[in-house]
């Protein structure tokens, strides 16, 4: 990282049912640039769909490696 304890707003998204979304992501504020290599993102994805309860909502971590090029 190039900026230490760097703070950001993460932005909810809605995906629909059944759905999926593509989400772009910029690092380069907290990590300059990316060398080509393997990584891997993880999320944490809430599904308010499933619980009446505003407070009761499932959580689900999500990840997914991706390449760089070089």
């Amino acid at each position: 990282m190039i900026i230490d304890n760097g703070v950001f707003t993460d932005i909810g998204y809605s995906i629909p049912k059944n759905g999926e979304a593509e989400i772009e992501t910029n690092w380069a504020s907290f990590y300059g640039k990316i060398e080509p290599g393997t990584y891997k993102i993880t999320k944490t994805v809430l599904d308010s769909g499933a619980s009446g309860e505003g407070d009761s909502l499932n959580r689900y971590t999500v990840s997914a490696q991706f390449m760089i090029a070089g």
